[in-house]
Parts: structure tokens; sequence; C-alpha cells
């Protein structure tokens, strides 16, 4: 990634669209993809990300997401006091019940990380494992 795109912080335009969303009929159900992690070469998506404070459960609607999601690639609930520092705890989502109220969620293995730099090398992990899986299929 280059150095002004590392400078973004988001897009306003795309927010207030958000924002004007949650006043449409309210059986207008939907979710926020936090981060979609893709490969260039070989090109794919590699996993997806949601990103959530220590106490937020698994809406409905995100079940219903995830539970999609999951049956192609894997998806992880990342989760930290502060986004900023860390530390991270990194699940990863395996399915949901999502008709219970919050739903029932069947979870994998979790991962520990302090800080930015250990998260990074968690995901050049789970990039690594997409190639070699991408690698064997051809």
């Amino acid at each position: 990634m280059d150095d002004s795109k590392k400078q973004l912080q988001g897009s306003e335009s795309r927010d207030i669209f958000k924002r004007y969303h949650k006043h449409i009929n309210k059986l207008c159900y939907c979710i926020d993809a936090d981060l979609v992690l893709v490969e260039k070469d070989p090109e794919g998506i590699v996993a997806y990300i949601d990103f959530k404070k220590p106490k937020d459960s698994v809406t409905f609607a995100e079940a219903l997401a995830y539970n999609e999601w999951a049956k192609t690639k894997p998806v992880y609930i990342v989760e930290a006091d502060s986004p900023e520092r860390g530390p991270f705890s990194i699940r990863q989502y395996l399915r949901a019940n999502w008709r219970p109220n919050p739903p029932v969620v069947e979870w994998g293995d979790t991962v520990l990380v302090a800080n930015w730099s250990e998260y990074e090398q968690w995901e050049l992990e789970i990039r690594n494992n997409y190639y070699k899986q991408i690698k064997y299929l051809y």
C-alpha cells in the first residue's frame, strides 16, 4: 500500500450513506464489513475481519452474513479495548444459530497478540495459508 493510502481515514460520504440507511424501513437489515483481506497474486479473498470491543456481541444480521462468508473463507473477529495499540484477541468464527437473541456462536481457535507488530505476523500467516491452499488447488 502506498503512503497516500495509509493516510486515509475512511470515506465521509460512505459514513453519511450508512447513517441515512438507518432511517429507512426498519426491516432493511444490514451489516458493515470492517475488512476484507484480499490477495493480488493469486487473486482472491483471503478472509473476512470484523472488529469489536470485548463486550460486543454478534448480532443476528452479522451472524447471517458471517455464516454466508464462512462457507467459502475464514471469518475472524478481532477484539480490543484499544484499536490503536492492542492487545488483540482474534477468534475464528465458525457458524452461529442466528435465531436466539443474542445468537449462539460456535468459535474456533483464539489467538492473542500483544500489538500491531504481532497482529501483522498473524495476518501474514493467514495470507501464507491462503497462498498454500490456492497453490494446492492448481
